[in-house]
């Protein structure tokens, strides 16, 4: 008999559950990576700082399956929501396609909550709030690799 887990598994195209499956593995590297990395280290996985994202004229279809993916495997796997963002930036950026991940802050009671949140193309990927919810403390964005720096100069 099945565990009643992987069930809904099952029911999913083998691209669907291979995108599943990549989030889940990245939600737990970097569940790890975030309590061994430095702070240095982790602002370079970042990226450059920058403005948020400009919705494009249509949104690509890579951006709707990807967000489907990491709300799919959240579901199960508990995780953070940076640890969520990051996952989500490199399957992106595995895709080709640009990014913008931010951090905020916001007052509940009397303590501090913080939440980062991925954005592409116009659509919030991951849970839990946004620019709408948190005041902005920093923006990150995908910073060309060397070889489209290359590209562009070319």
């Amino acid at each position: 008999m099945l565990l009643p887990r992987f069930r809904g598994a099952l029911r999913l195209s083998p691209s669907e559950l291979a995108r599943v499956v990549e989030a889940v593995v990245l939600f737990h590297g970097f569940r790890v990576a975030l309590r061994v990395v430095s702070g240095a280290r982790l602002v370079r996985w970042l990226g450059a700082r920058g403005p948020q994202d400009t919705p494009p004229e249509a949104l690509p279809s890579g951006v709707v399956e990807v967000r489907r993916a990491l709300r799919r495997a959240s579901r199960r796997h508990a995780n953070t929501c940076l640890a969520q963002a990051l996952a989500g930036r490199v399957m992106l950026r595995r895709r080709g396609l640009p990014s913008t991940l931010s951090l905020g802050a916001r007052k509940e009671g009397e303590r501090l909550a913080f939440h980062a949140w991925l954005r592409a193309g116009g659509l919030l990927l991951n849970p839990g709030g946004g620019p709408r919810d948190y005041a902005v403390l920093a923006t990150f964005h995908d910073a060309p690799r060397l070889d489209d720096r290359a590209t562009e100069a070319g």
